[in-house]
């Protein structure tokens, strides 16, 4: 807002203005109000003085842009004047040695200016005041937007780790059942592909090294493993076993352990595919177990685990010879033995 129509407002709550040449009442509604600068302070109407839109927009917004009206710009005119005559005037000396000018000097008119101006510049500071007030309430509205934003994302994050973990135990959960339905399989590794083979007449061999009376009636199902089509993987495809009984494939798997020398010398392999090497007979582990499975190996190998193994579908790891037996079932547990 203008400096004069400020000062015109607060004016205007102590006292009707009135213009000093058309004596009528002034108001933003009739007229634009103009102050003199000069000694007088009286009011006009913009109308009824020779002052153009142009003018008057600049003695608004400069705070160092005075106008006067005719009265006080013949008195200043004739101060003038004699402020000149007083420069011709001899210095008269005072008993004290002191100089002075002999002649009048218009010190109102001096204290009028410096007046007006000080009005300018308070109403200017006034509403720099307003404007840095204006900024401090908008940057406090910041702060407190930034501080909920802050707040909700903390608890949006909050929310992400609490979703986070219960998608993992759905996936736990879910990979159990898939393993429990991988319960009466066995996966028999290190047997050589020959061509028009008998899966279940190398099987039967088998068992019967380790004393296990197979019947085909006990065999629900048997194939190769699909072919591992890894660069760094020679070896050939497993050997997937799925019996009628759980009871079964426990027999197999604990007469195996009693044997531990079973080679594919017992298989009777020809000349062509004669290099022996170790049966290794397995439970069917899901990918996921896979997984885990092979960090707990690789814990062992770099000796941060004494042992680790599978039973009845469970990876188990023991730290020490005497240690605790620890159930895994996620990536963070392993992580744990790694640090």
């Amino acid at each position: 807002m203008h400096f004069a129509i400020q000062k015109f407002i607060k004016m205007a709550n102590q006292t009707v203005q009135a213009c000093a040449k058309c004596k009528k009442n002034i108001n933003l509604r009739n007229g634009k109000p103009l102050q003199c600068d000069g000694k007088c302070k009286q009011w006009f109407h913009k109308a009824c003085t020779s002052v153009s839109d142009a003018e008057y927009q600049e003695i608004q917004s400069v705070p160092d842009k005075f106008w006067f009206c005719i009265p006080c710009k013949d008195n200043r005119n004739k101060s003038r004047r004699s402020t000149i005559n007083m420069a011709d005037q001899p210095l008269l000396s005072t008993p004290n040695g002191i100089e002075k000018v002999a002649g009048p000097f218009n010190m109102e008119s001096v204290i009028g200016r410096i007046e007006s101006k000080l009005d300018k510049l308070i109403c200017w500071q006034k509403e720099v005041i307003t404007e840095v007030r204006g900024i401090q309430n908008t940057l406090g509205e910041l702060r407190t937007t930034t501080e909920t934003l802050m707040d909700e994302q903390q608890q949006l994050r909050e929310q992400n780790d609490e979703l986070r973990r219960k998608v993992e135990w759905c996936e736990i959960e879910i990979d159990k059942q898939k393993q429990e339905q991988l319960g009466k399989s066995l996966e028999v590794s290190n047997i050589p592909v020959i061509e028009g083979e008998d899966l279940f007449k190398i099987v039967n061999t088998i068992c019967e090294e380790i004393s296990v009376d197979l019947r085909r009636d006990d065999v629900e199902g048997i194939c190769r493993a699909p072919s591992n089509v890894s660069i760094k993987s020679q070896l050939p495809p497993s050997i997937l076993v799925r019996f009628h009984s759980k009871e079964k494939r426990d027999e197999i798997m604990a007469k195996k352990k009693s044997k531990r020398d079973l080679t594919t010398s017992v298989l009777n392999i020809s000349a062509e595919n004669s290099r022996n090497v170790n049966i290794y007979i397995n439970e069917v582990l899901t990918r996921r177990n896979r997984y885990l499975f092979k960090m707990a190996r690789d814990l062992k190998r770099n000796g941060k685990v004494k042992f680790a193994w599978f039973r009845d579908g469970r990876l188990l790891v023991r730290k020490t010879e005497k240690g605790r037996v620890r159930e895994v079932f996620s990536s963070d547990i392993l992580n744990e033995y790694s640090k």
